[in-house]
């Protein structure tokens, strides 16, 4: 059992785990200040409280599902690894999506203005996209392979206790 919870600390390697928390953390820091600057004013001229709304909620469901897997990925759990998965092939849709609908007639135009000040939870996430989602997918897929590979060559499909 200790080499295969030694296997799972490799899978969800360190600099990952210290990744994933900072980066929620500094998420959690700016989309705050973003809500403080909308709900009192501060500096900005908002067309949609709505969107905006929207935008922070989504956030917020992001980066719990982040923290919880990266606390699960601390606690060596590689159950984190098909959540963490799937919350970043549904991250870079939701960038794609969004990025998609400024061009909505109507609506496009707030969801633009809304997506500066909207998706501050995930811009640390998003800062990660140096070449347009790599990261998201190469991360999951990593993780995926990794974790096929850990279950395949150690007998085990979940780690006791998960």
């Amino acid at each position: 059992m200790k080499e295969y919870d030694a296997y799972v600390g490799k899978v969800c390697s360190p600099n990952r785990r210290i990744l994933n928390v900072a980066m929620v953390c500094f998420g959690a820091y700016a989309m705050f200040s973003a809500i403080r600057s909308v709900l009192f004013g501060i500096g900005t001229e908002f067309p949609s409280h709505t969107i905006f709304g929207v935008m922070t909620v989504i956030n917020v469901l992001f980066l719990g599902v982040f923290l919880v897997t990266a606390v699960q990925m601390i606690r060596h759990r590689l159950s984190a690894v098909i959540p963490y998965s799937i919350a970043m092939v549904a991250l870079f849709a939701y960038c794609k999506l969004v990025g998609i609908s400024w061009h909505l007639t109507g609506i496009g135009l707030s969801i633009a203005a809304a997506t500066g000040i909207g998706n501050m939870g995930i811009a640390a996430f998003e800062l990660l996209f140096v070449v347009p989602g790599a990261y998201p997918i190469l991360s999951a897929a990593g993780l995926l392979l990794t974790k096929r590979f850990a279950s395949q060559s150690h007998g085990h499909q979940t780690v006791q206790g998960d």
